[in-house]
């Protein structure tokens, strides 16, 4: 329980030492770039982070009015009595916490060794060790889905980083663009910037090389991201990210290993399911960014990936746009409905082989990164091919969709991602049409994903 007691206790334990400053220029472009970079190390270097985790803006501060009840009566024997009541704290309640719905305050939240959060109703302190709130409501032992899952993310994003194995490093990162993609940001630019201090903490634990939001030590599987709904993405004319990268546009995303809903105490960070690939397809000769400054995990001119792999011309369609009498159609919109009642996915876009029956073609539902119809209505009459990517443990297949931007010199971008996992790919026919079309794609093909 959090006490005057208790925080004399930290008091008396603090360090001497000077207090942090970050100060930016307004609108100095130069200064924000070089100033932004050093906010890892303020946070990560400082003693306690007071956060007005209660308040929706700057004009509101850290404190909160709160309504006093109390109750009189008489005893039997004539006694006077007094009781003073509260309302019930709802931990569960987002609109309590509007300040964890911020992309910055999601990295400085992370790396801060202890933060003591003012909010509506009380204050709640986490550490590197421990959450707790003055009410003892939150119940760390309690299934991770049941809303109160925003007070355990430092102590998940802790005990990850005690395991320095690739795989579970990876998984980590996948989570964290999860649960970082949720957030909300002023400026859309800002994207990479606001997680860059989280990724140099990742960065100390593996070998490969950051860009884009991507690594090249697992590029493969950091491919492989989807969109549960595209119409969340906003698609921006203005370039931010390549389409490679999940932070190319707004909204939610997901990542097939990512640990959705763990088991605490243990936080299921040791997991014998963790989803591996087994068969990449792919062969990534080059990842290349260009930086706007100094800062390896920043903000970003431009980047693409070199990869050899084979391809398969397809021709994507709008699934709204079929007819309800077909068989297949009425199979996929059940189960994606099915799907979507366990939040798992929604497709409105699908494609088909070129080579299939053109009397009765075999439709793929996938996940587009955004949507294809409100960015170009006269999508379908764009070159589209499937890039045969990789297959995991289990044997699903994970494919990249693209769209053909200069198809003689290989240059593609990057508008959804396919696995049979979610689509209507029940038959013999579905898998023999797959193998198929690659089968008839010759040599794999050099491309340049930008």
């Amino acid at each position: 329980m959090l006490s005057p007691a208790s925080c004399g206790h930290v008091e008396s334990h603090r360090p001497a030492q000077k207090e942090a400053e970050n100060c930016i220029i307004q609108d100095d472009e130069e200064d924000w770039q070089k100033e932004s970079a050093k906010m890892a190390n303020i946070y990560q270097n400082s003693y306690i982070t007071i956060a007005a985790t209660g308040s929706a803006g700057p004009s509101e501060g850290l404190f909160s009015k709160h309504p006093k009840t109390s109750i009189s009566g008489v005893f039997r024997d004539g006694t006077e009595y007094q009781v003073h009541a509260r309302p019930v704290i709802s931990h569960m309640d987002e609109a309590q916490f509007p300040l964890l719905k911020r992309g910055w305050v999601y990295q400085e939240r992370l790396l801060a060794p202890r933060v003591l959060h003012f909010g509506r109703q009380e204050l709640w302190w986490e550490c590197l060790e421990m959450v707790q709130c003055e009410c003892s409501g939150i119940m760390i032992g309690e299934r991770y889905a049941t809303g109160q899952e925003k007070f355990l993310t430092k102590l998940t994003h802790q005990a990850a980083l005690s395991h320095s194995e690739l795989p579970f490093v990876s998984r980590r990162w996948h989570a964290i663009v999860e649960e970082f993609s949720q957030l909300g940001l002023t400026k859309s630019r800002d994207k990479l910037p606001a997680l860059s201090g989280i990724a140099q903490q990742i960065s100390h634990m593996r070998e490969g090389i950051y860009c884009a939001g991507l690594w090249t030590d697992t590029i493969v599987t950091d491919l492989l991201w989807y969109r549960l709904d595209p119409s969340t993405a906003e698609h921006t004319s203005k370039w931010r990210c390549p389409t490679f990268s999940w932070a190319g546009h707004d909204g939610p995303v997901r990542y097939f290993d990512a640990p959705h809903v763990p088991d605490l105490p243990s936080l299921c960070i040791m997991n014998d399911t963790i989803k591996t690939l087994i068969m990449n397809y792919l062969e990534v000769t080059e990842a290349t960014s260009r930086l706007v400054s100094n800062n390896a995990f920043g903000e970003i001119l431009s980047a693409h990936l070199l990869l050899k792999g084979r391809l398969a011309p397809i021709r994507v369609v709008d699934a709204r746009s079929l007819s309800d009498s077909s068989t297949s159609t009425q199979a996929l919109s059940r189960r994606i409905f099915r799907r979507r009642r366990r939040g798992q996915a929604k497709s409105n876009f699908e494609f088909q082989f070129d080579q299939g029956d053109e009397g009765a073609p075999l439709k793929y539902s996938f996940f587009a990164d955004f949507d294809l119809h409100s960015a170009d209505a006269e999508f379908t009459r764009e070159k589209y091919v499937l890039l045969r990517t990789a297959q995991d443990q289990y044997g699903n297949e994970y494919a990249l969709v693209l769209k053909c931007i200069e198809l003689p010199q290989g240059i593609c971008e990057r508008v959804g991602l396919f696995t049979p996992k979610f689509s209507s790919w029940r038959s013999a026919d579905h898998a023999d049409l797959y193998n198929l079309s690659f089968a008839k794609a010759g040599e794999p093909r050099e491309l340049k994903l930008v």
